[in-house]
């Protein structure tokens, strides 16, 4: 597999024009948090260059391995999870994490300052260092949500790769959030997961039926009388009357042509379904990441019932042959299924917020390729019209065949970009960040096939870059 790479100095702002507060989310100083700096701190850098900072009167510590989080969180009796920190995050707000390997989700919902990079044992910070968070559960390892003037330094989230129930992977989602600053460290997405093909769930159409037949005698027969038979969804579809060369004229069938002197027309075909659409890529609803599957196809019309046939009489009157009664129509057939969208691989989702990266690298995978749109099913033949006796001009007119259900659409190609932002203007640059995307966009899914009718409309091509704006 082949990588794109994208060295970019870099900040994603949505929803309206921000500036950043260079105090608050360029260099590290506390926006939250009332706690008293101990002798030599200074707040407004980042701990490791502050290193008196690193301190119980200003913060959390955690240590995957000797934690405990029903401990106090402190250099001696640090907490074991990042979340529990970060929810005791209130006067400190800052969390001070050594290496090692964090199988857990972080929400951040309020200020907080999150610094990796130190030894357990000494609470020294050493660039070297890596803090790994990466849950074994498919899902976003970082969550931050109206959460304003948030810090992460030096730490590593990595996201699982999609599956069939959830086909994207995203390593870390920013909403409705202000000055989120990432320092260092990286946010590694999984690959997302090919969309389902579209199946087809076909109809049971009803039994076939035998049309009535006209009927012979000196007296002017009773008319054979259309048949009426209900389809899949309710629809129906009903023969017309035959004649009896008495008087009685013969009917049209439903949606059918009239009875002619010289027999029942035939009903007309039931319309094809409608074609189902593609799918979408990738879309934001309400505040949420999301992709949009191919449409099934509609269902196909019923077919009009035949026309009855005229009946007719001798010359002298003393018999009568009655028409048959028209064909009732077949029933539409289903609609194929649509195809799935690709899941998504975004390293970093923002969401109406504004962020800023400094030295961070963001890698994303192989999107998913689109499911291909189901095959539609074809109609139900109409019914035979009713036989007239002698005169075989006088038979009913055959049902109209029902309609081909529409093919489904394909599913979209997914999305694989190192930011995927939504809301609000193009990002804007402000310091050094290095991004990695696949360079193979992923594949739309085939539109379905339905016979007579038109292919379902294929999928489109997904996106491979290293900025994606949602549309």
């Amino acid at each position: 597999m082949r990588w794109c790479l994208s060295w970019l100095p870099f900040v994603v702002a949505c929803s309206g024009t921000y500036s950043i507060d260079p105090s608050a989310s360029q260099n590290g100083a506390d926006g939250g948090g009332s706690a008293a700096a101990p002798a030599g701190c200074d707040l407004s850098k980042e701990p490791k260059d502050s290193p008196a900072c690193v301190s119980d009167a200003v913060g959390f510590f955690v240590d995957a391995t000797k934690g405990d989080d029903a401990a106090a969180g402190t250099r001696e009796a640090p907490f074991r999870t990042i979340s529990k920190a970060v929810s005791a995050v209130g006067d400190k707000s800052r969390v001070f994490v050594c290496g090692g390997s964090y199988p857990e989700s972080v929400q951040i919902t309020h200020t907080s300052k999150v610094y990796g990079g130190f030894a357990c044992d000494t609470w020294v910070y050493n660039a070297s260092i890596r803090v790994d968070v990466a849950p074994a559960n498919v899902g976003a390892p970082l969550l931050v949500n109206g959460a304003n003037d948030v810090e992460i330094g030096d730490l590593f989230f990595r996201a699982q790769p999609g599956t069939p129930a959830a086909r994207g992977s995203v390593a870390a989602i920013v909403s409705n959030s202000q000055n989120v600053r990432f320092v260092r460290g990286g946010l590694t997405a999984g690959a997302g997961v090919k969309g389902a093909d579209g199946t087809l769930a076909a109809f049971t159409f009803p039994a076939a039926v035998t049309t009535p037949g006209g009927s012979i005698g000196p007296l002017p027969p009773s008319p054979a009388k259309g048949l009426t038979v209900t389809c899949p969804g309710g629809a129906t579809s009903t023969g017309g009357n035959g004649g009896n060369g008495g008087g009685a004229a013969p009917t049209a069938g439903l949606h059918a042509g009239v009875g002619g002197a010289a027999g029942g027309k035939p009903g007309t075909a039931g319309a094809g379904g409608q074609v189902g659409a593609p799918g979408a890529a990738l879309a934001v609803v309400n505040g949420a990441l999301v992709v949009k599957d191919g449409t099934a196809g509609g269902s196909g019309g019923v077919g009009g019932g035949g026309g009855g046939g005229t009946g007719s009489t001798t010359a002298a009157q003393d018999t009568y042959y009655g028409g048959g009664a028209g064909g009732v129509g077949g029933c539409g057939g289903a609609g194929g299924g649509g195809g799935g969208t690709g899941g998504y691989s975004i390293a970093l989702a923002s969401i109406d917020a504004l962020v800023s990266l400094d030295g961070t690298v963001c890698e994303a995978a192989t999107a998913g390729d689109g499911g291909n749109g189901a095959t539609s099913q074809a109609g139900q033949p109409g019914a035979t019209g009713g036989k007239a006796p002698v005169v075989k001009n006088n038979d009913g007119g055959d049902g109209g065949a029902g309609g081909a259900g529409g093919a489904g659409g394909g599913g979209a190609g997914g999305v694989s970009a190192a930011i995927a932002w939504y809301m609000g203007s193009a990002p804007i640059h402000t310091g050094g960040v290095k991004l990695t995307f696949s360079s193979t966009p992923a594949k739309g899914g085939a539109g379905g096939g339905s016979g007579a009718t038109p292919n379902g409309t294929s999928g489109p091509m997904g996106r491979s870059v290293d900025v994606y704006p949602i549309p």
